[in-house]
């Protein structure tokens, strides 16, 4: 961005002369004297009044450098920040999450962000994951953190941790004999096969955790006779714990879950064949040219939410 005409009138205007403007803009002095006729043909009327070297602005000159001072002002105010974006400084950030982890994930993204970043300008939207994957198709947002079931060949993926799938059970549930230690697990074992009569309360298809129930149940060549969709995912765990049935959860959905009523009633499981198909993720899109301070940023947020308890 460049007001080469703006600039040139008004250098003319602080200089007084278009020998000593043409000399600080490193140009011809006939090639600015052209440049200020061409300038005046095309507006219609004179800019200057010349007086021997002197160049005195006319009343339309004094009204059209005013405005050029303001045009040239607010120029240098973008590329100020156009020089700050390049290098990271300054910018905007638009985040997608799932709306189920959101009061688990604004307030340390916001922190990071104002901490590390305060030039930043961060937005936030909320969807499902099918949701969050069209706003980021629709360049809607830059960036989704959820929990993707699958890779999409268009989206690069930055890898956050592993999701652990759990079986949730009623705590006296009477296949809970069945469940076996296992080396290396916080939960035991235990095979669907001893649930075939139970109720399975599981989410909707739109909901990524739908998907790693499918495919949990494909990989177990197991299909529960009796299914009830629930959206929420408390809400089946509410289920589970009134011994209305079985459900599943995520490992880091149930750390965060404050129902301490409903989790002492609740039997979390391991299940064989959970290929851990899904994981935490933040996702992009590979067409769009990101600059090494987007991916330095975006690499130092996948290492706070690492850690995050």
């Amino acid at each position: 961005m460049f007001l080469k005409e703006q600039v040139y009138i008004c250098t003319i205007a602080e200089t007084g002369s278009i020998s000593r403007a043409a000399e600080r803009l490193y140009i011809s002095q006939p090639a600015l004297s052209a440049y200020l006729r061409n300038v005046e043909y095309t507006l219609g009327m004179p800019l200057f009044v010349r007086s021997g070297k002197r160049c005195t602005p006319t009343l339309i000159g004094e009204k059209y450098i005013k405005n050029a001072r303001q045009m040239i002002a607010l120029q240098d105010d973008f590329n100020l920040d156009l020089a700050l974006t390049v290098k990271g400084v300054l910018g905007r950030i638009r985040i997608g999450t799932q709306t189920r982890r959101s009061p688990i994930l604004l307030s340390p993204i916001l922190r990071f962000f104002w901490e590390n970043y305060p030039g930043i300008e961060v937005n936030f939207e909320e969807s499902n994951a099918k949701g969050l994957l069209a706003m980021l198709d629709e360049r809607k947002v830059d960036i989704i953190i959820f929990t993707a079931t699958e890779r999409l060949p268009e989206l690069s993926y930055l890898d956050i941790y592993p999701e652990e799938l759990l079986l949730a059970t009623p705590l006296d549930h009477p296949a809970r004999k069945y469940a076996k230690e296992v080396l290396g697990k916080q939960y035991k074992s235990i095979e669907l096969k001893y649930f075939a009569d139970d109720m399975f309360f599981i989410p909707h298809h739109s909901q990524s955790l739908r998907n790693t129930c499918e495919s949990l149940f494909a990989n177990s060549n197991f299909t529960p006779k009796r299914i009830f969709e629930v959206r929420n995912i408390e809400a089946i765990m509410t289920l589970v714990a009134d011994g209305l049935g079985v459900g599943f959860n995520r490992a880091s959905y149930s750390k965060h879950m404050n129902q301490n009523r409903v989790l002492s009633k609740i039997s979390y499981y391991n299940v064989p064949y959970d290929s851990a198909s899904a994981d935490f993720v933040i996702a992009f899109q590979k067409k769009t040219q990101h600059s090494e301070q987007f991916i330095s940023m975006i690499s130092n947020l996948r290492d706070m939410l690492k850690i995050l308890p």
